[in-house]
């Protein structure tokens, strides 16, 4: 690449083809910056500062385009050169001696270096270096770039370099005697630059020792002239003494003396130019950030040696907390460590547990490389526990809803897989797990998150989360933080910037340090915050208003408003795909961005290409050809800049281009909701079996919550379903799934039919109706209407059913008659379930409802009831048997076993079992076994002589009574009766009686205990 002269490149091919002028501009700056960044920012406005700048963008990615296409064709393979995207700017990939500048200036400052004894003295070769860096010029540098103003500038700066370098050429010739030379270029050089003293000290030395003493007192008579005449000022003292030691004809001027330190400014800014740091570089470390970066260092050093920790950043947007997690992440992997980061996404934006599965999937990753002989061994150990998380995580494949049903999902064997896995990678290597934006986690997330600290802090697992304090989701990731053993715990403090760092931070971006009063003034409206600090320096410089009267006059106040004008200044469909990325609210890959804009591939990078650089955009970390946003504040910018309709059409616009996408728990999770906030335009059936699918998604990895959310966000949908027939048709199995899961998983019942809802009872005609129809009997046998229910059971049974069908009839039949005491009838239709589960046949729904082990639990307390205590304990060890490892069956056997031992009167029994039942309640966030199990817990405790256990069970009931539901009403109230006759409360006692034949009156249900029916009435039986 020649600059030193007309501008111009060639290959061995021949010359390039560097277009028109400002293209050729743009090549010659990236020329000059070979192998270096330079920023779009730097480009628009050396080149297009009266243009607008989304169009004057527009123009440069259209000149960086065809230079690619050029030096494509005219690079040999293995040698490639082009033009590279590197926020915030373009390298091109040239080495930098392939620059004639560059060459130039090195061999300039290797010279100076052999002249001025940085090196070992060698006159000589200082000499040959300053002549060939010389001969490289063939013109005026940057010759037909001479209207731009950065060439105008480069050119001056080399020029001065050039006069420089020619300067100590004469005095390096004149060291090695070659004086008649020096004397005929010299005087040729001061011809054309009169003022440049140091060429006339070369010449008149030069004069003097080739015997011409006359003509050098006549040099140094014509430079005071000039300098007199021309700009009004004396010879220099160096000057003036030169001449007089010529007049006393001092012997040392005849010797060469290789001095030159009175020449050795040889261009010193554009040396430290050429080897210092790039100028206009962000800097390598985090300003202001030393402390922190220090107890980082720290902690992970900890690490290494056992002993982890969980690194806390707590603080508002903007503050720095990613960049720290990111040098945590650096350290970790500087010493040999694997880190897996799980990072959170906008609230509902991923499904359950997503950053787990980024984590365990990390996990495969890194044993899946090769590994020495001493660590193969763990590392297939790693790698099984690791598959086995994947297993349990049920991320491969089209989304299954009825895979919710295996018992291996079980919410105690996922979380036990996932910490298994990071234990193992452990014993391999140093591991740190990286979270950010925990703000915005899921429950279950931050559950197994807190569980595997509390289990691998000690084995020395490094933790590092950042939660930002200003976000609604931040309390359930600051209560997990709090509930962490405070000397697990590092909470580092990120404070605001101060004037000094501020002012380096100003410097690092701008290359030029600021004034103290710009300083001041960022400070006071940013109030330092990095964020701000950077985008405002941006933005101002960018605008050539980085000064004390541009920044205290426009400087917004907040930096969404910053955002908003750089925003401003990118090409409009550069902001169309931006947006797109926001209203998405996660990595996007560009097929997504085709289905919304209808562009092209190229077109969309090329769009994307001016964000990228703008440093608003990035290219997602590990989901290669996916972008995201560089900071969620970013996404709130764009999305609050759109309209109701426009926002609305977003949303249906990606779940359109959404639609055709293979099947994922990711789509699944998108799909719902972007149908659901485009319900108004789309109506809002669209999204109803969407968010059936996220809730059983949600189900498979039990995440109890994030599923009841999504299903009653259907209800509401089908709430404003005008269309009667729609709407019943999509409210049944939103409904049943509700039901299994308040009654089932989270033990809780709220009913909100309000008369809308017409379902029909009738016998079911098919299994998927069956399995509908099912939930809706149980759900409402569960309220006191168990004589209707079991009346429909029955003439179900007697219709032509499927075998499924007949199973949810059989077991409707079973448990509604149980309830109203007709225990024969309820065993009869009971046990008839057996054929059928002998035969495969079984129902499961929401993955939570084991008909197998339901109608044996039921069975178990029929039996009781009956009287064959033998039998019931035959039926509860099957049930036991069915449940296998399913913590949810197995809480179901759980409270069978508690409801037979208090129904036996076993207060140990009782107490055990309610004990057992209890921590599963507990654990499986399982509210109404909860309530069921304290109730028990506290008569069993009454029966053993602590009459404080009469307190715990009200309590219990009042939590139950609460939920709405009226099953086991009567049982539970003589309960709490014999407990308070046991702790002295007799009042309380036939109080809690005559309330249990009230609601035995009111429900149709009987005491399925008949010890306690005994004891209520002989206790109520007037004293003889």
């Amino acid at each position: 690449m020649t600059l030193l002269g007309p501008v111009s490149a060639s290959t061995q091919e021949g010359p390039l083809a560097l277009g028109g002028l400002k293209q050729r501009a743009v090549f010659t700056l990236l020329a000059l910056n070979a192998g270096r960044v330079v920023s779009l920012d730097r480009l628009v406005d050396e080149l297009w500062s009266d243009e607008p700048p989304a169009r004057a963008t527009l123009s440069l990615q259209s000149y960086v385009a065809r230079l690619r296409r050029v030096l494509a064709g005219a690079t040999p393979p293995g040698q490639e050169v082009t033009i590279v995207t590197r926020p915030p700017g373009w390298v091109l990939t040239l080495d930098p001696r392939d620059v004639d500048v560059t060459r130039f200036e090195a061999m300039v400052a290797a010279a100076r270096r052999h002249l001025a004894g940085h090196e070992p003295v060698d006159v000589a070769a200082g000499a040959d270096l300053l002549e060939e860096a010389l001969g490289l010029w063939s013109g005026a540098a940057l010759s037909g770039l001479e209207g731009l103003r950065f060439a105008q500038a480069e050119s001056t700066r080399l020029t001065d370099l050039r006069l420089a370098a020619t300067e100590l050429l004469f005095q390096a010739r004149l060291d090695l005697g070659d004086t008649d030379s020096v004397a005929e270029r010299a005087g040729q050089f001061v011809t054309a630059f009169p003022f440049r003293e140091r060429a006339w000290a070369a010449l008149i030395l030069a004069l003097y020792r080739c015997g011409r003493q006359s003509e050098a007192l006549a040099a140094a008579a014509a430079l005071r002239r000039s300098l007199v005449e021309e700009l009004g000022v004396d010879p220099s003292p160096e000057i003036r003494a030169l001449e007089e030691r010529i007049l006393r004809q001092d012997p040392a001027l005849a010797a060469p003396v290789v001095d030159v330190a009175g020449l050795r400014e040889i261009a010193d800014e554009s040396a430290r130019g050429v080897e210092g740091a790039p100028r206009g570089q962000p800097h390598s470390r985090l300003v202001g950030r030393d402390d922190v970066l220090s107890a980082v260092e720290s902690i992970v050093a900890r690490a290494e040696t056992g002993g982890g920790g969980l690194i806390a950043l707590e603080a508002p947007a903007g503050l720095g907390k990613s960049s720290i997690l990111r040098m945590v992440e650096s350290r970790v992997r500087a010493g040999g460590g694997a880190v897996l980061r799980g990072d959170c996404v906008g609230v509902e934006a991923a499904p359950a547990l997503w950053p787990w599965v980024s984590i365990v999937r990390s996990i495969a990753s890194v044993m899946s490389q090769p590994a020495t002989g001493g660590e193969a061994p763990g590392r297939e150990r790693a790698m099984a526990a690791a598959n086995a998380a994947l297993t349990l995580l049920q991320i491969d494949g089209p989304f299954d809803p009825s895979l919710a049903r295996d018992p291996a999902t079980s919410r105690r064997r996922l979380f036990r897989a996932v910490i298994d896995a990071l234990r193992e990678l452990r014993q391999v290597q140093p591991v740190a797990v990286i979270v950010d934006d925990l703000h915005w986690a899921d429950k279950e997330t931050i559950a197994l998150l807190s569980l595997a600290v509390d289990e691998l802090v000690e084995e020395g697992v490094v933790f590092a989360v950042a939660i930002r304090s200003s976000e609604p989701g931040a309390d359930n990731a600051q209560d997990m933080v709090q509930r962490i053993r405070r000397e697990w715990v590092w909470r580092l403090a990120l404070e605001p910037l101060g004037g000094a760092e501020i002012a380096a931070l100003v410097e690092g971006i701008t290359g030029a340090p600021p004034t103290a009063d710009v300083v001041s003034v960022i400070r006071s409206r940013t109030a330092g915050n990095p964020l701000f600090v950077c985008e405002l320096v941006r933005l101002l410089a960018s605008e050539h208003r980085l000064d004390l009267e541009g920044v205290s006059a426009t400087l917004p106040n907040e930096v969404r408003d910053v955002l908003q004008r750089r925003l401003h200044r990118l090409p409009q469909q550069t902001v169309t795909l931006l947006t797109v990325i926001a209203v998405a609210g996660g990595p996007t890959d560009l097929d997504l961005l085709a289905g919304v804009t209808g562009l092209d591939a190229d077109s969309i990078l090329d769009a994307c290409e001016s964000a990228l650089l703008a440093g608003l955009l990035l290219d997602a970390p590990e989901r290669p050809g996916h972008f995201v946003l560089s900071h969620d504040l970013v996404r709130q910018t764009l999305e609050q800049s759109l309209s109701t309709a426009r926002l609305l059409r977003m949303h249906a616009k990606i779940a359109a281009a959404l639609q055709p996408c293979p099947p994922s728990p990711q789509r699944v999770v998108d799909l719902a909701r972007h149908l659901t906030a485009a319900a108004p335009l789309v109506g809002p059936a669209a999204a109803v079996p969407h968010l059936v699918d996220a809730s059983g998604d949600a189900l498979s990895r039990n995440a109890n919550d994030q599923a009841e959310h999504h299903l009653r966000t259907a209800l509401d949908l089908v709430s404003r379903i005008e269309i009667a027939s729609q709407r019943e048709a999509l409210e049944g199995p939103v409904r049943s799934r509700l039901t299994f899961l308040q009654l089932t998983v989270r033990g809780e019942v709220g009913f909100d039919d309000g008369g809308a809802r017409k379902t029909s009872y009738s016998p079911p005609t098919d299994d998927e109706s069956a399995v509908t129809w099912l939930g809706d009997m149980i759900r409402l046998t569960v309220t006191g209407e168990s004589q209707r229910y079991a009346v429909l059971a029955d003439a179900a049974i007697r219709s032509d059913l499927t075998p499924v069908a007949l199973f949810c009839a059989l077991f409707v039949s079973g448990f509604a008659n149980y309830l109203l005491g007709r225990h024969a009838v309820a065993l009869v239709s009971l046990e008839a379930l057996e054929p059928l589960i002998a035969d495969g046949v079984d129902v499961h729904i929401a993955g939570f409802f084991d008909g197998a082990v339901a109608a044996a639990s039921q069975s178990a307390l029929a039996a009781h009831t009956r009287g064959d205590e033998a039998l019931a304990d035959d039926w509860l060890a099957r049930a036991t048997q069915r449940a296998g490892p399913s913590d949810q069956a197995l809480m179901v056997v759980a409270q069978h076993r508690t409801w037979l031992a208090a129904m036996r009167g076993d207060a140990w029994g009782a107490r055990l079992a309610a004990a057992d039942a209890h921590a599963l309640a507990q654990r499986l966030d399982y509210l109404l076994y909860g309530h069921a199990s304290d109730l028990i817990g506290g008569w069993a405790d009454t029966q053993l002589g602590e009459p404080a256990g009469v307190d715990r069970a009200v309590a219990a009931w009042d939590h139950f009574r609460a939920t709405g539901l009226r099953m086991f009403a009567s049982f539970y109230l003589l309960l709490l009766a014999e407990a308070s006759a046991a702790a002295g409360r007799l009042d309380d006692a036939r109080r809690l009686i005559e309330e249990s034949q009230s609601a035995r009156a009111e429900t149709g249900e009987e005491c399925p205990s008949p010890r306690l029916v005994s004891w209520a009435t002989s206790f109520a039986r007037p004293p003889s």
